[in-house]
């Protein structure tokens, strides 16, 4: 299995089961602070679309999840605590490995509250009446990575790939995106990471050259 599929599997997973039926608030496309709407968040592999270079570009890829692949190891298997006194030996060349970054985007400009509408209707604006989304964001974006985490440690691995979840628990982080250890201030936009690692199998094709010598 290729590394793009694997990465396509879990982008799937995520669109299928984090995503399939779950309505977020997404900005108005020119950045109005009158307008937001509801949509269903949409997941990609390695980069954001660049739709548009206006300021409010990116808020654009709220609500998404961001499937990020780190740097793996080509030839790895963990050797288990256990396997010294088991004689048990698990050669290197049969797994390897595959670390993941899931970013999680939310968008929450606040609530509106009683006569924002109203006066909408009469074409005033008072920005007073937005209450800022500050604690709905937060709770929007860890009720999310919470089902993620919940699912993908429930199942192990990524149906229809060969990716299964290294089991180590120091392997796997999430919380909010930090800059030099301090939440990163990105609003509206709520922005979360789940960093896990994967290990996989190591397909590897014989060399023609070594075939020859051995027929």
């Amino acid at each position: 299995m290729t590394t793009h599929e694997r990465l396509e599997g879990l982008r799937k997973w995520c669109e299928k089961n984090l995503c399939e039926g779950r309505l977020m608030k997404a900005p108005a496309d020119d950045g109005d602070l009158k307008r937001w709407e509801w949509v269903e968040p949409k997941c990609y592999i390695n980069y954001y679309p660049v739709l548009t270079p206006s300021d409010f570009s990116e808020f654009y890829v709220s609500p998404s999840i961001l499937v990020c692949q780190g740097l793996g190891r080509m030839k790895f298997t963990e050797e288990e605590k256990y396997d010294h006194y088991k004689n048990v030996t698990r050669p290197q060349e049969l797994g390897q490995s595959l670390p993941i970054t899931l970013i999680f985007s939310v968008y929450d400009q606040g609530t509106r509250l009683k006569g924002f509408i109203p006066q909408l209707r009469d074409g005033e604006f008072n920005e007073d009446l937005i209450v800022e989304g500050t604690q709905a964001g937060m709770e929007t974006l860890n009720r999310w990575m919470d089902d993620a985490m919940r699912k993908l440690l429930g199942l192990g691995h990524v149906p229809g790939t060969d990716l299964f979840i290294n089991r180590k628990v120091e392997d796997g982080v999430y919380g909010p995106m930090q800059e030099q250890h301090y939440v990163k201030d990105t609003r509206p936009s709520y922005i979360g990471i789940i960093q896990m690692e994967f290990n996989c199998y190591a397909e590897e094709e014989p060399s023609e050259d070594i075939l020859k010598c051995l027929i």
